[in-house]
């Protein structure tokens, strides 16, 4: 009789289970090629709350001679621990038969193509790390070396870990996964605890959920049978990559290699966020971009660069993090954190000296306006204009053009600014007078105020006035202008 069969997919592997008879299958490692499906497949049977595995092999699925072994071979072990069934005597042949097809369909099917209704009933993408990772996706960051990537990274996994909302940021709680081809455990193990003892809302820093993987040599395709096991094990959520590099199956600058390990991301079925180096050419340069092929910005879905600036006379640095690419919104204005490293001393016991070791990791968000120029220096002119813009109500051309050029270290005219602000979907511009779009319909209603002299309100000798279609009235009180 036909077997009752649930199937899954995760990762690369497939389980298929038989709840009438408890059986369990799992396929490993799944290669095709001429023909023939081979995997490594493990099968138990579970009794009075017990699993035991039976046999675990590797095996060509869909060949009768190899199936029609393992048939008897599964006879003989169920007899041998109570597990057969008198009235079915030819039970397993259904199993495996059936068992195999189903594990052989799940792991050739695609995606089915579905007609595009109930369009309004479709979810939009939302954010593992809210606002700046998103969910199930490929998410990247990459800067020059000693820039502090590897500890946002880290501290990444900690807010998701935690569920965390902190510096600006939201995580949605989940499990995380560290896959580390930089470091080794013990300084790990330090740079966790250093961060999780700088966050207040953590009372038990000394522990974490976190889950880590030394990679050594092999590349994330390589490792993508043993990593969907431990994504499944752990029902693990998030995944982070340090780095994307000795990651890859070949150079950089290849392709292929790249189309490799985004494959590999999208098999793994979790959010993701890749770190990944600069340029070398940059050090030189002071031009920086990401290292390698231009494939692995264009198969990330959000991309940011990171810049760091050193705080004059202090141990703190500054930490900007820059949105360059998104698929589903637009871009943000860059995220700038104060990073402050505190030592402590330490006795070494075998030589009875002490030494400076790290104590604490300390993140803290700051506006960009407050932080070094160096991070506004690096944006482009309408960017800069639009920051500036956030902290006023309105400003004349003639101010921001000069404020602009102060950053920028350049002179920028009146009638430059204004063109390269032209069409710009943030600010609007009418009569040499500067407002954020959102403000653009106040703007128009105060123009004429602006042009006309007024005295300073009776009521609170303001001189604030605004024009509607009601009148002219003062914003600071309310009152209306004679």
């Amino acid at each position: 009789m036909p077997e009752k069969i649930e199937v899954e997919k995760h990762g690369t592997i497939v389980d298929a289970v038989l709840p009438d008879r408890n059986i369990y299958m799992r396929a490993e490692r799944i290669r095709e090629s001429s023909n023939l499906v081979k995997a490594e497949v493990s099968i138990s049977v579970e009794q009075g709350g017990v699993k035991t595995l039976l046999n675990r092999g590797r095996i060509s699925m869909l060949e009768d001679a190899p199936k029609i072994r393992l048939i008897d071979l599964l006879i003989e072990k169920g007899n041998a621990i109570g597990y057969s069934d008198p009235e079915d005597i030819g039970f397993w042949g259904n199993v495996i038969d059936e068992g195999f097809y189903a594990i052989v369909d799940k792991f050739r099917q695609g995606n089915e193509a579905t007609e595009m209704t109930n369009l309004a009933d479709a979810s939009p993408r939302i954010f593992d790390i809210d606002p700046i990772i998103t969910k199930g996706v490929a998410n990247l960051i990459w800067a020059p070396g000693g820039s502090y990537k590897s500890y946002f990274g880290l501290l990444t996994c900690v807010m998701i870990d935690r569920g965390l909302e902190i510096l600006g940021m939201k995580a949605r709680k989940g499990k995380a996964l560290f896959l580390d081809w930089e470091e080794e455990e013990a300084v790990f193990k330090s740079r966790l605890y250093s961060i999780q003892k700088s966050i207040p809302e953590i009372t038990n820093p000394e522990t974490s959920g976190i889950i880590r993987k030394e990679m050594g040599s092999e590349s994330l395709g390589d490792s993508l049978e043993e990593l969907s096991k431990i994504i499944h094990e752990h029902n693990i959520s998030y995944v982070l990559i340090d780095s994307v590099n000795p990651a890859l199956s070949g150079a950089a600058t290849d392709a292929q290699a790249i189309e490799d390990y985004y494959s590999a991301l999208r098999d793994l079925q979790v959010t993701s966020l890749s770190l990944d180096h600069a340029n070398r050419s940059g050090e030189k340069s002071g031009n920086w971009s990401i290292h390698g092929s231009a494939f692995k910005y264009n198969r990330s879905r959000q991309v940011y660069e990171v810049k760091k600036a050193r705080v004059p006379n202090s141990t703190i640095s500054e930490f900007g993090l820059y949105h360059r690419k998104s698929n589903d919104s637009a871009l943000a204005s860059p995220r700038i954190f104060e990073v402050e490293f505190t030592m402590r001393p330490e006795k070494n016991p075998e030589d009875r000296y002490y030494s400076e070791v790290l104590d604490k990791v300390t993140f803290r968000s700051k506006k960009l306006k407050d932080a070094s120029g160096e991070f506004m220096q690096a944006m482009e002119v309408p960017e800069i204009a639009y920051e500036l813009m956030k902290e006023v109500k309105g400003c004349d051309l003639p101010s921001l053009a000069a404020n602009v050029s102060s950053i920028k270290g350049t002179t920028i005219s009146p009638a430059n600014l204004e063109i390269m602000l032209n069409g710009s979907s943030g600010l609007a511009i009418s009569h040499e007078w500067v407002t954020l779009a959102s403000q653009s319909t106040v703007h128009e209603s105060t123009v004429s105020v602006k042009e006309r002299t007024l005295d300073p309100c009776k009521r609170c000798d303001e001189n604030d006035w605004e024009e509607d279609d009601s009148g002219t009235f003062c914003r600071n009180c309310g009152q209306g202008s004679d």
